[in-house]
Parts: C-alpha cells; structure tokens; sequence
C-alpha cells in the first residue's frame, strides 16, 4: 500500500466513526470543566503546559505551535512549511518546548523533531523520516490479510487501499505523533511508522519498540459500516475508493496498531495510547488500548482496553491515567484497565495534567462556522 493509499484509508476509516452514534453506556462524570482559556483553534490535536503555565497547542491544521499565555493572550511559536502540520508537543520538563513537525515534499515526506528556542527559533533535534528510511521499524511484520486468509477469486476483489488481498509488510514512513521527554532525552510515537523512537538529547536516533498487530474478525456489519462510509467520503469527479467485497467476512484482518501519545509515568514507565487502526466504531467494538513499554528494554504490555478513539493521555503524578477519547465525547480515568468518564465534551483531542488539573483541547474537527477548537481545564 502506497503512502498516499494509506493516509486516504486512515482518513476514511476513521472517519466511519463520525457517522455512527456510539451507544455508550451512562456513566457519572466527576470533573468540573471550565470555560475556554482560548478558541478559535483550528486543529487542535495536541497540547503541553509548561511549568511557567503557559500551554502550547499544536494547531496541525494549521501548522502552527501556538502559545496560550498566562492572561488568555495568544501567539505564534512555530510555523511547518506550507502543507505541513505541527503535532506532539512537550514544554513540561525544559524552559522551551520540543515539537513535531511532518508533511509532504517534493518527493515523499520529511518528519521532524525541533526544539523551541528561548529566542523564539527552531533547532532540529533528529530527522525522523531518514530514520524510517534507513530502518523501517516495521518493515518485517504483516499487516493486512494473511497470504493464505482469501480465496484467490476474493483476494482479487480486495482493494489496494486496504493492502490487497494478500496484505503487506510495514511501508516506509513516519508521520511522528506524540513525544515526551525522558531523563535521556525524548520518545516520540510515530503514528505511522507505528513504534516508538528514541532520540538522545545529543541527536541520536534508536528505535525503541514496535507495537503489536491488531488482529480483528471482520464482520458482514463492519464490511457494510466501513463501505457506507466511504460512500459518504467519495466526491463527484474525484478517483472513488473501491469497497470491500463481501467475501472477506469471517476473515482476519491485521490492523496496524497507531501509537497516539507517550508519555513518561512516575514509576519510569512509558504509557501508550494508540488506535487500532481501523473504524474507531461499534462496528467493530471500542478496540484502542493503552500499553506500558519499559523505557531500557522496549518490553511492552497491555494496560488498559475497550477505548473508543484513544488519542492522547496524561499521567499524574500519582499514576492514575487518563485519557481522551475522541469520537467517544469524553475524558476518561483508567480504572482496573478499563475508562471511567471523568467529563463529557465535544471531540477531545489531547488531554495533560498539570498542577492537580486536566487541561483538554475540544472542538477540533471545524463545524459548520469553521474552526473554533478550544483548550479547556478539568477538575478530576
């Protein structure tokens, strides 16, 4: 599947969950969320609150880093070449903040990890594209169907957009997602390299863990779920995407796992939310997760299943997690491995803790006035 192909097919399956109403049980939400600190964001998929208070927001529509400073004011920190988007953000641990930046060149695509300088310029820290280039964390496990999953006559119906019928091995690309500082230096997740990457503070790049496949059996119902949806997304006179034929039900399908936001836990631990890289729907039921990864070995576990959307967490400093939930509407607390909604609110993105508070940026797809995302606080 080719880079173009897979982005196209992320955007399309997660988008099937806009279209479904979830049906999440009733849960009693604790947290008290305050009105905005600032609006008007326009994609505001990733936040940081450094220790002055200060928060940064990664605007990836925008392709910008903005500053929301202690008064409401707001301003620019960085900008991403046009086309490009600014997303993982972290300005906990250090005086500037350290971001990531992806997008498309003249000839693929570059991926980032700067530093925000306190005069205000940007430094690279490690090119995380050539690091794909050269080692492809990825590159040896199968995604997709297995070779053997289809009959022939079916896997000729199946479209490449979804890897064909026989499937295919790690592609060669990063698209760096989410990054926390470490006592070495940071780790970034990488969204679609799908494994997290160590970067010293000197530069050097090492590849920390790869996360596991994601194997779903493919139901009638989730094949119909995902071709309506396309439906839905295929615009007159474009090139349509082709849907997936009925035959593949009952097959497996192995799911890229998507690494969403690391961050560092206060028993050294990595925690990792991800995707499960496919519809974020009941179609398929809530199958984002939360692992643990140990820092020095890469040894990885599951912490927390049954997510709907898990697109960025938070940890205090006592260890409890949380986690937003995207498509799910809410901020949850990880309790014996499972969410307990903290608060309720529209499309939340990202999700930090500072100080006793949880600080969430919502409203970040634009409606129909346009962009008008929003960071918010939140009492747990």
């Amino acid at each position: 599947m080719n880079n173009t192909a897979r982005r196209t097919a992320v955007a399309v399956l997660s988008a099937g969950a806009l279209v479904l109403p979830l049906g999440l049980p009733a849960s009693a939400a604790s947290g008290d969320v305050s009105d905005p600190l600032a609006g008007g964001l326009v994609g505001p998929l990733k936040l940081s609150v450094a220790s002055s208070g200060g928060v940064y927001v990664a605007e990836a529509f925008r392709g910008a880093l903005t500053r929301i400073n202690r008064d409401g004011s707001t301003s620019v920190a960085a900008m991403a070449p046009e086309g490009a988007e600014i997303a993982g953000v972290d300005a906990t641990r250090m005086a500037q903040a350290v971001y990531l930046t992806s997008g498309p060149t003249e000839d693929g695509f570059f991926a980032e990890l700067r530093r925000l300088k306190a005069n205000g310029k940007s430094s690279l820290l490690a090119d995380l594209q050539a690091w794909e280039e050269q080692e492809n964390p990825d590159g040896d496990v199968h995604y997709g169907f297995a070779a053997n999953a289809l009959t022939a006559d079916c896997a000729r119906l199946v479209p490449e957009w979804i890897g064909g019928g026989r499937g295919y091995d790690g592609i060669v690309e990063s698209h760096p997602y989410g990054v926390t500082a470490t006592p070495g230096g940071w780790v970034v997740a990488d969204a679609a390299g799908n494994s997290l990457i160590s970067v010293s503070r000197s530069g050097e790049v090492s590849t920390l863990a790869v996360l596991p496949v994601h194997t779903t059996k493919l139901t009638a119902g989730a094949i119909a779920a995902v071709n309506a949806s396309l439906a839905e997304q295929n615009e007159p006179g474009q090139p349509e995407l082709a849907p997936i034929p009925d035959c593949v039900a009952g097959a497996d399908y192995a799911f890229e796992s998507v690494p969403t936001d690391v961050e560092l836990g206060p028993d050294g631990m990595l925690y990792v939310s991800t995707l499960a890289g496919g519809p974020e729907d009941p179609s398929l039921g809530a199958r984002s997760k939360v692992f643990t990864v140990d820092r020095k070995t890469g040894e990885m576990a599951e912490y927390a299943t049954g997510l709907f959307a898990a697109t960025d967490l938070a940890v205090s400093p006592r260890g409890t997690v949380y986690v937003s939930e995207l498509f799910a509407g809410q901020i949850s607390r990880i309790v014996r491995g499972k969410p307990v909604q903290v608060a309720e609110v529209p499309l939340p993105a990202a999700v930090e803790w500072h100080r006793g508070m949880l600080y969430a940026a919502v409203d970040v797809f634009p409606g129909e006035q346009g962009p008008d995302g929003k960071v918010v606080t939140i009492e747990p």
